[in-house]
């Protein structure tokens, strides 16, 4: 009952003993489950009505962030009925969450309640509530970032960088991700010196020389990514999408010189399961790559090439939900449906990040 605990210091509550059709799972971030009755499902969490150890009925309010963030989705979805804004406050809850896809499913539901709304920000109309939106995107990244959870805030401001990159947010985003980057980097550095220390002296030697076999494939990989991530901070859209392609030509090199190590390590299995970890860390960062890509193709409304990159990401991992979402992007964007990145009108201009960033030209997009 350590959840309870937490959130009533006076009391350890047991969901028990109450009607039983009324009971409900009730599934908590630690893993665990609890029996109770949901009376209430508000935005910040739960209210449950439980009894303490002593008997005696009682109301709490399980937070948010002590539930299961999946399973307090579809309890807010629910609870959202037809209220379109509702909606938008839950898709930005998602996003807090990592839940991407299902904050894209919040926006369409949004906007099949309330087109005029979706509509309105779409076309600039109302861009406040645009920017509010990347803003929140950016703000909950640097939480991520302080907080640790590194992995997340870079996917965060990845997707600004992508989807928004003409908002307010999407320029600052632009100067974080250096950060970002820098704090994976260090960590990656910790871990691996860690790795090395927990071990005697001669196994650290015999792993130094696997490093040594692997370690041109990691710089590969390193300047790679620093090529992606100069595109994607870059301001003009054709030498962002450019910047992409070079890293991913050179992610499918590394990828080869992967493979060619793992046909000669048949007699060490140690380094072929490293090898084999590199070439799937390698595979993950290209199907990443290619959906970026494609979602800068999405952004300047280029559909077949959009689609030629969500083809060769497939090609890699069939199944990744990036692809799927990006898919479906574009399938919307077909249907000139896509409230969620096919709203600009008017020229390109070629400036991705609207010049507030210098360079390049061009304006609101």
């Amino acid at each position: 009952m350590t959840i309870f605990r937490s959130v009533l210091s006076s009391a350890v509550l047991l969901l028990m003993a109450l009607p039983a059709l009324a009971l409900e799972d009730i599934l908590l971030e630690d893993g665990s489950v609890r029996r109770g009755v949901i009376l209430r499902v508000e935005e910040n969490g739960l209210m449950v009505k439980g009894r303490t150890k002593h008997g005696d009925q009682v109301e709490i309010l399980i937070p948010a962030d002590k539930l299961d963030a999946a399973y307090f989705y579809e309890q807010r979805d629910k609870a959202c009925g037809s209220d379109a804004k509702a909606h938008l406050r839950l898709a930005l809850w998602a996003v807090d969450k990592g839940l991407f896809s299902r904050a894209q499913v919040q926006v369409r539901k949004a906007a099949e309640l309330d087109p005029k709304l979706i509509a309105d920000i779409r076309e600039g109309k109302l861009p406040e509530i645009r920017e509010g939106i990347a803003a929140h995107i950016l703000a909950s990244a640097r939480k991520d970032l302080a907080a640790g959870r590194l992995d997340m805030a870079l996917q965060k401001v990845e997707r600004l960088l992508v989807r928004a990159p003409d908002t307010p947010a999407g320029a600052e985003a632009a100067d974080f991700l250096p950060e970002v980057e820098a704090a994976i980097a260090r960590k990656a550095e910790k871990d691996r010196e860690m790795k090395m220390a927990a071990l005697a002296e001669a196994d650290r030697k015999v792993a130094e020389a696997r490093e040594k076999v692997l370690e041109p494939v990691r710089e590969a990989l390193r300047r790679a990514r620093e090529v992606a991530s100069k595109g994607l901070q870059e301001d003009n859209d054709n030498n962002a999408i450019n910047a992409l392609g070079q890293a991913l030509a050179m992610g499918q090199s590394a990828l080869a010189d992967t493979e060619a190590i793992l046909k000669k390590a048949t007699e060490d299995p140690v380094l072929a399961e490293e090898a084999t970890a590199l070439k799937e860390e390698i595979t993950r960062a290209l199907v990443k790559g290619y959906v970026h890509r494609g979602e800068m193709y999405l952004w300047r409304t280029s559909l077949p090439q959009a689609k030629e990159q969500a083809d060769k990401a497939a090609e890699l991992i069939p199944d990744d939900p990036s692809i799927e979402a990006l898919e479906a992007q574009i399938l919307s964007a077909e249907q000139d449906n896509d409230y969620d990145g096919n709203w600009r009108r008017g020229p390109v201009g070629g400036s991705r990040f609207g010049g507030r960033r210098g360079g390049g030209g061009g304006g609101r997009r």
